[in-house]
C-alpha cells in the first residue's frame, strides 16, 4: 500500500521523516476495519445536510369533510355528485346546518363564516376554503383528481379564486337558471376511516345523478 511502500524504503531526510509521521497509519482509501463509518448525505433546500437518519417529510392526509350550503342548489347537487363517487372513508359531507354531527370538524371551523364559501376540513386538521376547497374535494374523485392536481398550486389558486367568488356570489341565480332546486335534503355523512368501501352505484337512485 502507499504508506507501507514509502515507510519500508531507506530513511530519508529528517524533514521527510517528520512529514511521514503525520500521515494516517492505515492504507489510503480508509477501508480498514478501524475506519469510522460514513453516513451518506445530500443537500437540503434549507442549505443543511440531510442524512439517512433524518425523517422524510410526510405528504398531507388529503382525506376530509366538505361543508356545503344546504340552501344552495349548485352546492347540494355537487355534494351529491361527490357522494356517489368518493367512498365515505375518504370524504365526509356535511351541510353547514349539520356541522355538529362531527364534533372534531365543528371545533376546527368554529367562528368561521361557513355560508360565505365552501369549506374542506382535511384529516390532518387543515381547513381550506373557496377554490382550494373545491380542488381538495376534486383530488379525491377518480379520473378528476389529475385535473385537480394540475391546478392545485399557488398560481392556480390565484386564477381560480376570483372565478369561484363570482360563482359563489351569484349561486342562487345560477341555480335557478339551471333549474336546480333551492334546497335538497342530503343526510349528513361523517367521514369514518373504518367505513367499508361503497359500491359504485350505491346512490344510483339520486334524482340529480350527473
Amino acid at each position: 500500500m502507499c504508506y507501507q511502500a514509502i515507510t519500508s524504503s531507506a530513511p530519508g531526510p529528517p524533514v521527510i521523516n517528520r512529514l511521514l509521521d503525520l500521515l494516517p497509519k492505515h492504507p489510503v482509501g480508509g477501508g480498514g476495519a478501524g475506519a469510522a463509518p460514513r453516513r451518506s448525505s445530500i443537500a437540503t433546500p434549507s442549505g443543511g445536510r440531510w442524512t439517512s437518519g433524518d425523517r422524510v417529510k410526510r405528504a398531507p392526509d388529503r382525506r376530509g369533510t366538505l361543508l356545503f350550503d344546504q340552501d344552495c342548489g349548485i352546492c347540494t347537487v355537487t355534494a351529491g355528485w361527490l357522494g356517489r363517487r368518493v367512498e365515505p372513508a375518504r370524504l365526509g359531507l356535511l351541510g353547514i346546518g349539520s356541522v355538529d354531527a362531527d364534533p372534531r370538524v365543528a371545533a376546527l371551523v368554529e367562528g368561521r363564516a361557513l355560508a360565505a364559501s365552501l369549506h374542506f376540513v382535511r384529516a390532518d386538521g387543515a381547513v381550506l376554503t373557496g377554490a382550494r376547497a373545491v380542488l381538495a374535494a376534486g383530488r379525491l374523485v377518480p379520473r378528476w383528481r389529475v385535473l385537480a392536481m394540475l391546478v392545485d398550486h399557488r398560481p392556480g389558486h390565484i386564477v381560480l379564486e376570483p372565478l369561484y367568488r363570482q360563482v359563489a356570489a351569484h349561486r342562487q341565480r345560477i341555480g335557478r337558471l339551471l333549474g336546480l332546486p333551492q334546497t335538497c335534503a342530503i343526510p349528513p355523512r361523517v367521514r369514518d376511516p373504518r367505513t367499508p368501501s361503497m359500491p359504485p352505484d350505491a346512490h344510483s337512485g339520486h334524482p340529480w345523478k350527473l
